[in-house]
């Protein structure tokens, strides 16, 4: 399956635009848009998917969605739009939040950091006093909007109670770019999982010994470094699984699986159910 391309692009004399889902099902299309989204579900549940992620979301939940990664959300109710007593926010951020000097501005640091983050997608489940601005935005006027939006994701950088929702296999990207070390070994990884890969010459990449890279590499990403393999090559997986266009045997090999047991194994490690259930948890 594709991902269609919405134009969610915000009005030029406004920096940030604020929908507001009122008793309506949410968006029901596997889509992508080059906007960052905050999306505060106030009454809501359902089934959410971005990237390889598939979880159910919930009233409390905030979500923010990084630019151009796939995402999807399935309501729990489908009846008439009086009866779904609903209600979701949705937040597009323009320009001037990615591609302006405000990066450099020492009191971004916290919205930087949450851009950064939010390529991988992330969750938050119990930020209450953001939620609640969240709620109020579609009452304000554009400035009100703009100070608000600039405040909330101050909050939730600073929030360290978040989940990341798609693995890096999936977004091919790795969010720490001060660690040399781990980004040359990350694009070592990246440019060669679809064979065979030894802890020995991932050490070699980051130039330390075998003991202490794995170390190393354990404290960083709280991990070993076997897992965030079969990580990569599961996210990469998803990918084509989605495609519809591989048998799962393919799929397995093409990941840099060498048998189809193992594939079966790691994928259900990581997302709890098989590559067949996942495929046809999408198509439904």
């Amino acid at each position: 399956m594709h991902p269609e391309f919405l134009d969610r692009s915000v009005d030029h004399n406004r920096s940030v635009s604020v929908t507001r889902y009122f008793n309506k099902e949410l968006i029901k299309i596997w889509h992508y848009h080059e906007q960052i989204e905050i999306v505060g579900i106030i009454s809501n549940s359902g089934t959410r998917f971005v990237g390889d992620n598939i979880e159910k979301y919930e009233s409390g939940d905030i979500v923010i969605i990084g630019e151009n990664l796939p995402h999807m959300w399935q309501n729990d109710t489908t009846t008439s739009e009086t009866e779904l007593n609903s209600e979701v926010v949705a937040i597009h951020l323009g320009n001037v939040f990615t591609h302006t000097a405000l990066l450099e501005l020492p009191e971004y640091a916290n919205a930087k950091k949450l851009i950064q983050l939010s390529k991988q997608g992330i969750v938050f489940h119990n930020a209450t006093d953001s939620l609640t601005k969240i709620g109020k935005l579609h009452t304000m006027d554009s400035f009100n909007q703009l100070m608000t939006v600039m405040d909330i994701m101050h909050d939730l950088g600073n929030n360290p109670d978040y989940e990341l929702l798609t693995s890096k296999g999936f977004v091919e990207k790795v969010n720490d770019q001060n660690e040399g070390r781990l980004q040359h070994v990350h694009d070592y990884v990246m440019n060669n999982f679809k064979h065979q890969i030894s802890l020995v010459q991932a050490s070699d990449v980051a130039n330390m010994n075998s003991s202490s890279f794995s170390r190393y590499f354990k404290q960083k990403y709280g991990k070993n470094f076997s897992q965030y393999v079969n990580e990569i090559r599961i996210g990469y997986a998803c990918k084509l699984l989605l495609k519809d266009q591989y048998s799962i045997t393919e799929v397995c090999f093409e990941s840099g699986f060498n048998n189809i047991s193992n594939f079966n194994k790691q994928f259900k490690t990581i997302h709890s159910i098989s590559p067949k259930e996942y495929k046809r948890k999408f198509k439904s």
